[in-house]
């Protein structure tokens, strides 16, 4: 399998279980939005209070340059962190919602 397409299948698979996570009841629902032809990628919690309908993004990535791009990330434990546990190298990560200067201190990529 070539390595865009590995990157592809793991935002996948990572997204796919926080929609099986949100099916066991946690009191909202997880959408996704795999847009693979440009590689943007969306996770989006959903719920209804009465009448009100509500939504934030839990995270958003993109493939840019054969590695994966943080633009947001409001999940709890971090997503870079559940990208490392489905079988990314850090090196194949960049948290792009930090400035580059912050980047290079870090442990995954700069850019």
């Amino acid at each position: 399998m070539d390595s865009l397409n590995h990157l592809r299948d793991v935002i996948r698979q990572v997204f796919m279980s926080w929609e099986e996570l949100a099916k066991q009841g946690i009191g909202f629902h997880v959408v996704t939005f795999l847009d693979t032809q440009n590689d943007r990628y969306l996770l989006q919690q959903v719920q209804t209070t009465g009448e009100r309908y509500q939504s934030q993004t839990l995270a958003h990535l993109e493939i840019r340059d054969n590695k994966i791009w943080i633009l947001t990330d409001n999940t709890e434990q971090g997503i870079a962190t559940e990208l490392v546990a489905a079988g990314l190298e850090k090196s194949q990560i960049v948290l792009g919602f930090y400035p580059p200067r912050v980047r290079l201190r870090g442990e995954f990529a700069a850019a």
